[in-house]
């Protein structure tokens, strides 16, 4: 059957669509907190160039990455005011080509995948709102997106206040909405690891009574095996972050971000994009 993009019907390739997809967001690292994703790869954030310890990523010099060879029931990107528009709602496709690697132009794509889910920044520590976070969220929700919301955590900040923080921002969520997502992928100077799990905990036991789901902890493969206590992983479901690798080294996860440099159809830079299970 024909793709329409942008209005237009295509024939010219063949394409066959797969299933599902979805999204989430990232962040700068504040002022004295240690970014773990530098482990598996560079973090995103700024405009177009972040350093995080020795890495440097420049958007202009993405590459088109392959999908993982791990079998997937979803696709998905992630979002937030680092990912400045015009994004084509309507349009959003992950396309791939033969050697199975995205791609934006159409006439490339032997395959496309729907977005179907999409997870927004919504806060970060106990005050800053992402100043996309209520219009994308609107977006989402005015179409087939399951839509969800994520809150980066800072270990410097109480987990009680960070909690009700993203409570106040988000509101109620739908019925069909995704469960809300912690961010854990820094620590600040001085923090224990004791500590960064109670604080943690904090925020997942406040923010799942008040909404009355766990969870998803998004965390980098190295974050999850080195720091994490086993209470959080043990009851909430992980969301893995390793690039570059043929498989997360932790087993036992429900998403996997793959990569922050996929090349994704009606969104203007490269952009971060998982699997789920």
């Amino acid at each position: 059957s024909p793709l329409k993009v942008n209005g237009r019907y295509t024939m010219k390739n063949r394409v066959t669509c797969a299933p599902m997809a979805f999204a989430l967001i990232a962040c700068d690292p504040e002022a004295g907190e240690k970014s773990f994703r530098k482990l598996e790869a560079p973090a995103r954030g700024g405009d177009a160039m972040v350093c995080v310890g020795e890495l440097d990523v420049n958007f202009r010099d993405a590459v088109r990455i392959p999908l993982p060879p791990a079998d997937f029931s979803a696709l998905g990107i992630d979002i937030s005011h680092n990912n400045e528009g015009p994004i084509l709602w309507d349009s959003l496709r992950v396309m791939v080509d033969r050697s199975g690697r995205t791609v934006r132009d159409i006439e490339r794509a032997r395959k496309v995948y729907p977005v179907k889910f999409v997870f927004i920044k919504a806060t970060e520590g106990v005050t800053m709102r992402d100043p996309r976070f209520k219009s994308y969220w609107e977006e989402a929700g005015k179409r087939d997106f399951q839509r969800g919301a994520y809150h980066f955590f800072r270990t410097s900040k109480d987990g009680e206040l960070q909690a009700k923080h993203f409570i106040r921002t988000v509101g109620e969520l739908r019925h069909g909405d995704l469960p809300p997502v912690l961010d854990l992928e820094t620590i600040h100077r001085g923090c224990s690891y004791k500590l960064l799990n109670e604080r943690a905990l904090q925020w997942l036991k406040v923010v799942g009574a008040h909404y009355g789901r766990k969870p998803i902890v998004y965390t980098p493969d190295s974050f999850a095996m080195d720091i994490l206590c086993d209470e959080i992983k043990d009851n909430y479901t992980i969301w893995i972050a390793h690039y570059g690798v043929d498989s997360p080294i932790h087993g036992d996860w429900k998403y996997w971000q793959f990569t922050d440099r996929a090349y994704i159809y009606g969104m203007p830079e490269p952009v971060d994009m998982s699997i789920r299970r």
